[in-house]
């Protein structure tokens, strides 16, 4: 990332060649910011003044240079902040009353034409400036006048949920003020997905209005002309007035209604609920920034802790740099929450409407439809289902009774193919389950000899963990295709909401059952050998719980207790490998059933165990085991460790002892007191082992070398007693001097 300086004119005049931090904030509907801090050179003080531009390589628009502050502490340092190009327009009031009457787009075009681009007074023109926006199918009616210029156009893009910014082209110094919607993604940020270090959830419901009168023209309430608009009832129904006597019938002499009705809903979309997620985003987690997530995009966010799940808008992205590197920052903005949280937070509000079919196709309307679902980016999204609740069919009430949910079917008609899918559950009841469950459906020859192998991940707020009957696979084969289809069992009353079950096709040919993401309640799964029609062809029912389904649970704190693989056999080469560390190309490690191997790009690789830590133990525990402990490093002895008035001979030679896992390392030099009796058969000890460096049975006897030719004989019992005899050479010295060389080096085992 580079920093490029333009002056007034937009033209390059040089690089901010260090800074000691920037703070680069991109807003969606709002004009961004920036702030620099940089050391206060003679270069930087001269390119970073106010009116100038500061351009990042790396980013569509351009910061234009408001403030500026010289300070000097330990240092002399000059820091300079101020808004994005869009700025410009705040320089500009609305100069005479428009009366504005169509596509938002269009609308806001006129504005910026008639007041920055081509203005009757040429004074008040912007050069180098153009607007250019396609048309977003946003409808204005509304008449302003006197305000400022960007306070207007904001106010129009946050109501119509528009974003707005200002591209900069740096070879020619060009500002291009255009319009757009952001895009839907699929990223999903979660703590729980590790892709959040820090979030704050807030809802406000004070200023929140949903119905509103709207006053036109006119004195007395019989002359006056009214629009409503209305939503809610008893405590449900919040009532608002807005005052729009200034909107004059005469310019909207056929949509007047229409102007009243948009001024209301501009209102009230400022009294609406204020719901936001911040978060600090792990720069180092599953999403990258630009590439699965950016400013205007709606992405999911979730804290199954907390109960939240919301689809909602990324309105603003903060980009830190300091000596640390980049850090993201992200603002959600206001978002109507999901199903999902309507269930697990407020069930008792959402109950009665569930309990009639007006109210589920209400909650429902604009959720889940295939097209939406088609869209995941990197695969196919074969299902997302919705709620489904289990008040009168398949078993009712009666917690005694099954109630399976078909949740998705896969439909296979290739070889060598892998399908993962994965998506979020939530159950009620008196048992409620939240969770994500996750596997894979995978060939290794033909469609027909598909298996299942999954494996499932849940949060449980009473504890309760997934069963394995809580998932059921149901494998059916035509002549051509084999169909595999995934149930979710209720084991009592309540609700079940599945969301965002995607399939990745690794090869051959994946068929999605769309059923638009029904959720369909059986009363039992299908028996082998039943039939059913799909597609113009037969198929029959050949296996059900085919595979290896395995669970798994988390505690409350996200503590994970358990996980189980398929077995798959290991080579040096393979990688259809059930569990793997590392990639096939480099060092990595692999696991199966019984085996564990150390490899490196095909060939064998050293395999280390517990390398630089505490015991390991084979075959056994601590008492019939062959057990390899860790390293205790060198150990020197005191001079007060000596007996029998016994010195060192050097400090460089100080004796020193040493444990390796079962093995002790003893060395050293010694100087005998004169006159000590160490030329006869008769020990005389010089230090004890403690407890845990002695020998593990007998005594270890070493022959070592002493001054000139002469030798001495070293013993080490099992109590630990180190003593020195036999001095001498071919007969024992008749005396010791207390000068004589005692070298010696011994190595044993210990119990």
């Amino acid at each position: 990332m580079e920093l490029y300086v333009f002056n007034q004119n937009r033209a390059l005049i040089g690089v901010v060649e260090s800074f000691e931090y920037l703070r680069w904030t991109r807003r969606y509907s709002q004009c961004g910011s920036f702030e620099l801090k940089a050391n206060a050179s003679s270069e930087n003080a001269t390119l970073l003044q106010e009116g100038n531009y500061i351009w990042k390589n790396d980013d569509e628009e351009v910061g234009l240079i408001e403030y500026l502050q010289l300070s000097q502490t330990d240092s002399e340092s000059i820091t300079v902040s101020g808004r994005f190009a869009t700025a410009l327009l705040g320089r500009r009031i609305i100069w005479n009353t428009e009366t504005l009457s169509g596509d938002l787009s269009s609308c806001i075009g006129q504005l910026i034409n008639h007041n920055v681009i081509s203005p009757t007074d040429t004074n008040r023109k912007i050069t180098n400036l153009t607007f250019s926006s396609s048309s977003l199918s946003k409808p204005v009616k509304k008449q302003v006048s006197y305000n400022n210029l960007l306070d207007e156009i904001q106010e129009l893009c946050d109501a119509s949920s528009v974003g707005i910014k200002t591209v900069f082209e740096p070879s020619s110094g060009h500002l291009t003020v255009t319009l757009y919607i952001g895009e839907s993604s699929q990223a999903v940020f979660s703590k729980e997905y590790e892709n959040l270090l820090d979030q704050t959830f807030t809802k406000n419901t004070v200023g929140y209005a949903n119905t509103a009168k709207i006053g036109g023209e006119g004195e007395s309430d019989a002359d006056r002309i009214f629009a409503y608009i209305t939503d809610g009832t008893g405590e449900n129904r919040r009532e608002a007035f807005v005052d729009a006597k200034d909107l004059r019938s005469a310019d909207f002499p056929s949509d007047y209604t229409d102007a009243l009705t948009y001024r209301g809903q501009t209102r009230l979309a400022e009294l609406a609920t204020a719901q936001s997620f911040d978060v600090t985003v792990n720069n180092y987690g599953n999403l990258i920034y630009k590439t699965d997530y950016d400013l205007g995009q709606t992405v999911q966010v979730i804290s199954k802790k907390w109960g939240v799940s919301m689809t909602t808008r990324i309105v603003e992205i903060e980009e830190s740099y300091d000596r640390d590197g980049q850090s993201i920052s992200v603002t959600f903005g206001k978002a109507e929450l999901t199903i999902t949280q309507k269930i697990k937070s407020d069930f008792s509000q959402v109950r009665t409407a569930l309990g009639a079919p007006a109210g589920i196709s209400e909650l429902l309307v604009d959720e889940n439809s295939w097209a939406d679902l088609q869209r995941f980016l990197g695969g196919v999204m074969i299902s997302s289902a919705k709620l489904a609740v289990n008040t009168s069919t398949a078993g009712g009430n009666d917690p005694t009774q099954a109630k399976y949910f078909h949740a998705a079917r896969v439909v296979i008609n290739g070889s060598y193919n892998r399908i993962a899918f994965k998506f979020d559950y939530f159950g009620t009841g008196t048992t409620p389950k939240s969770g994500t469950i996750e596997g894979y459906v995978y060939s290794t020859s033909s469609f027909a000899t598909m298996s299942i192998q999954s494996f499932v991940q849940s949060y449980t707020r009473d504890k309760s963990p997934f069963l394995s009957t809580d998932i059921k696979i149901v494998k059916s084969s035509s002549t051509t295709k084999t169909i595999w289809d995934i149930y979710i069992w209720l084991s009592d009353y309540g609700t079940a909401y599945l969301n965002g079950l995607y399939a990745f096709s690794e090869s051959g040919n994946l068929i999605s059952n769309p059923d638009n993401g029904a959720l369909i309640l059986v009363a039992n799964l299908p028996a082998v050998s039943s039939t059913f029609s799909y597609g113009g062809q037969t198929f029959t029912v050949s296996a059900v719980d085919n595979g290896v389904i395995k669970t798994s649970t988390y505690s409350e704190d996200g503590a994970f207790y358990k996980l189980q693989l398929p077995n798959r056999d290991v080579s040096l080469t393979s990688t259809d490998n059930p569990l793997q560390i590392g990639t096939s190309t480099s060092a990595n490690m692999v696991f199966d059933a019984n085996e564990i191997q150390a490899r490196n790009n095909g060939s064998g690789s050293p395999m280390y165990l517990n390398l630089e830590g505490g015991a390991v133990c084979v075959n056994g525990d601590t008492t019939t085991g062959i057990i390899y402990g860790g390293d205790t490093g060198y150990i020197e002895l005191s001079d007060t460790d000596l007996e029998n008035s016994f010195t060192i001979y050097s400090t460089a030679q100080r004796p020193r002892l040493r444990k390796v896992g079962k093995m002790v390392h003893f060395h050293g030099a010694l100087l005998p007191a004169a006159g000590a009796a160490i030329n006869s058969a008769t020990n005389l000890s010089f230090y004890t082992l403690p407890s845990a460096y002695r020998p593990m049975s007998g005594y270890v006897t070493v022959r070592c070398q002493g001054s000139g030719i002469n030798t001495w004989l070293l013993q080490i019992t099992n109590a630990g007693v180190c003593s020195c005899s036999r001095y001498g050479t071919n007969a024992y010295a008749t005396s010791i001097a207390g000068t004589e060389w005692l070298t010696f080096s011994a190595t044993w085992f210990v119990s």
